[in-house]
C-alpha cells in the first residue's frame, strides 16, 4: 500500500521536477523515498547547486530545494537505507534496477519506462507504476494487515496502536501484535516508543482491575518481546475533547493508517486508509504516554512491560 521508492538525485535536483513531485511523496501519498544511496539528500542538494552553474536552476530555486530537504515535513517522506548495495562505479539507474530487494517504484532521469521504472519526463501521475491508492480492502490476516504498513514500519522509530477493544488474552489481537514485532525485529532496531491505547472498559457495567490486565500481558505478550524492548499500554476512559476512543489506527512518527476493524484477525476484509498529515499530527499528539491529560492517572491506567 505504501511504495518503497528510489528517486534519481538528478531528478529531485532539477527545480521543475522537484516542484512537480515533492508533494507526491509521504505516507499520505502512499510513497516513501528510500535514501539510495545513503547520501541521497546530500547528492540532491549538491547537484541542485551544480544545475545553477549550468543555467537549469536559479539560485533561489536551489536554495528552496535545500530548505525543503532540511525540513521535518520532507524528512517524513524518506525511508532509511535498508541494506541495499550501491556501487558508485555504476550509473544510478543500473544500481536501482538491480537492487535487492527490488524497489516498488523507480523514478529515473532517463526517458525510460518498464514495469516499475518510469522516466521523470514520461511520468503520468494517474498511470502505473507511479499511481498509488490511498485506500485498500485487506483480508483480516495478520501478515496482510501488517504487510500494508511494512514499508512504513521498516523506517519508523515510534509505533502507536489505537484500538478500543484491544486485549492481550485474545489471540486475534495478540497474534497480529506479535507479527508486527517480528517485522520490527527484522530491521535490527528497537523502537523508540511502542504503545497500545485502548478503552478502560468495553461495556458500561464492566470494572477495570489492574491486576488481571498485568497478568494477561505478562502471560501472552511479554515472552514475545525481545530483550530490552519496552511496550506501554494506556487504558482510556475519556479523550481530552470528550468521548471515548472508537476508531482504530496504526500511527508512527512518519504518518499513520486507519483500520476500520483494527489490526486484529477475523473474517472477511477491512478497509485500510492512509491518513492525511493534519489528522495524523492531531492523533499522534493525543495518543502519547509521555504527554497524557492532567486527569489521566498513569500510575493506575498505564502498564509498562520490558522484554
Amino acid at each position: 500500500m505504501i511504495a518503497d521508492c528510489a528517486v534519481d538525485p538528478e531528478v529531485f535536483a532539477a527545480w521543475r521536477h522537484f516542484q512537480s513531485l515533492h508533494e507526491d511523496f509521504g505516507v499520505n501519498r502512499g510513497r516513501l523515498i528510500s535514501k539510495f544511496p545513503k547520501k541521497w539528500l546530500r547528492n540532491v542538494a549538491d547537484r541542485s547547486r551544480e544545475l545553477v552553474a549550468e543555467g537549469i536552476n536559479t539560485e533561489i530555486q536551489a536554495a528552496k530545494i535545500e530548505e525543503r530537504l532540511r525540513s521535518d515535513h520532507f524528512k517524513r517522506k524518506l525511508k532509511p537505507p535498508s541494506g541495499r548495495q550501491y556501487d558508485p562505479g555504476q550509473p544510478w539507474i543500473q544500481n536501482a534496477q538491480t537492487a535487492e530487494p527490488p524497489f516498488d517504484l523507480v523514478v529515473a532521469s532517463e526517458s525510460t519506462s518498464s514495469e516499475n521504472v518510469v522516466g521523470a519526463d514520461l511520468l503520468l501521475k494517474d498511470e502505473p507504476p507511479f499511481l498509488r491508492f490511498s485506500q485498500s480492502l485487506v483480508r483480516r490476516r495478520k501478515e496482510l494487515l501488517i504487510g500494508v504498513a511494512k514499508t512504513l514500519l521498516m523506517g519508523c522509530a515510534d509505533i502507536v496502536i489505537i484500538d478500543p477493544n484491544f486485549r492481550a488474552d485474545e489471540p486475534r489481537f495478540c497474534d497480529s501484535l506479535k507479527h508486527l514485532i517480528s517485522v520490527l525485529v527484522a530491521t535490527g532496531r528497537a523502537p523508540r516508543r511502542l504503545e497500545i491505547h485502548t478503552n478502560r472498559i468495553r461495556k458500561p457495567d464492566d470494572t477495570f482491575h489492574r491486576g488481571p490486565h498485568l497478568s494477561q500481558w505478562n502471560t501472552h505478550l511479554v515472552p514475545a518481546l525481545p530483550t530490552g524492548w519496552k511496550i506501554s499500554v494506556c487504558y482510556w476512559d475519556q479523550l481530552p475533547n470528550g468521548g471515548k476512543p472508537h476508531a482504530r489506527f496504526l500511527l508512527t512518527d512518519a504518518g499513520g493508517l486507519y483500520y476500520d476493524h483494527g489490526i486484529d484477525e477475523g473474517e472477511g476484509e477491512t478497509l485500510v486508509a492512509l491518513l492525511e498529515d493534519n489528522v495524523w499530527e492531531n492523533l499522534f499528539g493525543v495518543f502519547n504516554s509521555g504527554s497524557l491529560p492532567h486527569d489521566f492517572n498513569p500510575a493506575q491506567f498505564v502498564l509498562t512491560f520490558t522484554g
